[in-house]
């Protein structure tokens, strides 16, 4: 396997080599973000003056309902305008990030000649991210996926996206779950899906193998598969975590115990609410961020393009995310070409 080696990078190198593109996205920025922020000044301006010459018309002339009718569409009419602007100030943001994160990234991947290929516009389908039975629909009401890399490492075909699902309420949100989603081809064929989430985690639905005989939905933990499987009923990976599976014959295989040795490694490394699942010959991988609210590659629109210490943190967690795509691989031992 083509081993990856960290790179170091100097700032002030990185925003000379990229200082034509950091110009054109500075000056997108100044026609996008900043134009559009001074000119919703303005609107918010006018729909203030709008709304109260409204209210001052309908209270003199429809007493005593015309005060609070008055009110009420001055409200609405206010209320619905700034939705409009934060609609279209979203927009110009979402623009000018990916902009940014296209140039840095793409110009980061090509000075570490990796087989690997950034796309910031594009993440994991919520289809692919259900698929692994790690959530249900119900769980959240917000998905939203980006920051896709994608490419060989070795001879194992991997794809690695940020993915954010949280359920919102009227008056807050909750991150279902806000992280790193990861697929790579598994070198071992298997038949059965099988699922392995922390056992302090919920447990799955029950609707999740509603198509497979119940007698086959007990966790690991409760499966009889003979002397050598109830042995392991007190090991370290049945106290970390908790295992569903569809097939016990087709589970004992998968999960070696040189599997789960390096899954509890793994899991010492990043973090205690890593989820695997083992679907379609391939090992899908959730890996929450250790801090909430954590957005990897953004940059600030507040900031110019070429502010020296917002290149170096996202650079430096560009190539954090490309070295994980060789660790994971090799911690795992998922390459092919060995």
């Amino acid at each position: 396997m083509a081993v990856h080696k960290n790179r170091h990078f100097n700032e002030f190198v990185l925003r000379e080599e990229l200082k034509e593109e950091l110009k054109r996205i500075e000056a997108l920025r100044r026609e996008t973000v900043i134009s559009l922020r001074k000119r919703n000044w303005i609107v918010r301006g006018l729909l203030l003056v709008v709304a109260v010459s409204l209210f001052l018309v309908l209270w003199s002339t429809l007493p005593p309902v015309g005060a609070p009718m008055g009110l009420t569409f001055a409200v609405l009419g206010l209320s619905l305008g700034e939705l409009y602007l934060i609609k279209e100030t979203g927009g110009a943001k979402l623009r000018y990030a990916q902009e940014y994160k296209k140039a840095v990234g793409m110009h980061l991947l090509s000075k570490l000649e990796l087989d690997l290929e950034y796309r910031p516009d594009f993440g994991v389908t919520e289809e692919t991210f259900l698929s692994a039975g790690f959530y249900s629909r119900n769980d959240y009401t917000t998905y939203w996926s980006e920051d896709c890399l994608q490419g060989q490492v070795g001879g194992t075909q991997v794809q690695m996206a940020e993915v954010q699902a949280k359920r919102e309420t009227k008056d807050s949100f909750t991150e279902v779950f806000c992280g790193w989603f990861m697929m790579a081809d598994f070198p071992q064929p298997f038949q059965a899906p099988v699922v392995v989430e922390p056992r302090s985690g919920r447990p799955l639905l029950s609707g999740l193998w509603s198509l497979l005989p119940l007698r086959k939905q007990r966790p690991l933990s409760s499966q009889k598969f003979g002397e050598s499987m109830e042995e392991e009923d007190d090991s370290e990976f049945e106290k970390r975590f908790v295992v569903h599976a569809a097939d016990p014959e087709d589970l004992a295989a998968l999960l070696t115990p040189a599997v789960k040795q390096r899954m509890l490694a793994f899991r010492v490394s990043r973090g205690s609410g890593v989820r695997f699942a083992f679907r379609n010959n391939q090992l899908m991988i959730a890996i929450p961020n250790r801090v909430k609210g954590k957005d990897w590659f953004d940059p600030s629109p507040s900031k110019p393009a070429s502010d020296l210490l917002q290149l170096n943190a996202i650079a430096g967690s560009f190539l954090k995310q490309t070295s994980e795509c060789f660790e994971i691989v090799a911690k795992l031992n998922l390459d092919k070409g060995t």
